[in-house]
């Protein structure tokens, strides 16, 4: 009734704010966004709808720049790391309250953003200016895996046939937070025989260790160390094998 369309109201308010903190490019719109984001979705019984009706709103106000892909201009790279990083905020508010946005709409506009944001994470080569954006791309990327299944098994797919790591780092991130669905999507790649799918799983993997030493029991909980000993060991085999061909 009454109360839902205040509310209605109040998400489009935010939204307006989220926009000009992305298009006007001024450090108080970001600080302001980030405070009535925080505000609107606060209560956890009204934050998934909330959540929902706010990233559509938002989305109609930035839609030109996330479908436009203007994504070599510096000033583009600034717009884009500040929309990702609000748009962390908001996924880190339904976190903390450990609920998603529920509603079709709401969803079909946070894949719109987590379309433009993995084509961004391929294309994108980290120089300098544009640090910020990888921070904030990775930020939002790994957040949506953890609370959104389907894109998590969508992340898997398209980091491990990527041409820049930056998928593959996004996927270490979170497996940092949530390991066994990590272990078990790069298992499902280094069962597949041919194809560049083990290596790119492999490469994920290592990125993984770099950042911190999996714990044992993390591994054996899943089938990935014996697939990995059995990928060891049938290399090293067709390895001696070449080395006793004439």
């Amino acid at each position: 009734g009454c109360e839902g369309k205040m509310s209605g109201q109040k998400a489009q308010e935010v939204a307006s704010v989220m926009a000009r903190a992305v298009l006007k490019r001024r450090e108080p719109d970001h600080a302001s966004a980030v405070g009535a984001i925080e505000d609107l979705l606060h209560d956890d019984k009204d934050a998934p709808e909330l959540a929902g009706a706010l990233t559509v709103a938002f989305l109609d106000r930035v839609e030109g720049l996330v479908d436009g892909g203007e994504w070599e201009e510096e000033g583009s790279a600034f717009q884009f790391s500040v929309l990702f990083s609000l748009l962390h905020r908001v996924l880190k508010q339904l976190a903390s309250h450990s609920q998603n946005i529920t509603d079709a709409a709401g969803r079909a506009a946070m894949d719109r953003f987590a379309d433009c944001g993995m084509k961004l994470a391929e294309a994108y080569v980290d120089v300098g200016r544009r640090l910020d954006l990888t921070a904030a791309l990775t930020a939002f990327l790994s957040e949506l895996a953890l609370l959104d299944v389907a894109f998590r098994a969508r992340l898997f797919n398209s980091a491990f046939g990527a041409k820049t790591d930056h998928l593959a780092q996004v996927l270490a991130l979170f497996g940092e937070t949530d390991p066994k669905p990590f272990f078990m999507g790069v298992y499902s790649r280094i069962r597949e025989r041919g194809g560049e799918g083990r290596f790119f799983a492999l490469r994920t993997l290592s990125l993984y260790c770099t950042k911190q030493s999996p714990k044992m029991h993390e591994v054996t909980d899943t089938p990935l160390l014996e697939a990995l000993l059995t990928s060891v060991t049938s290399a090293a085999e067709e390895w001696l094998q070449g080395a006793r061909e004439p």
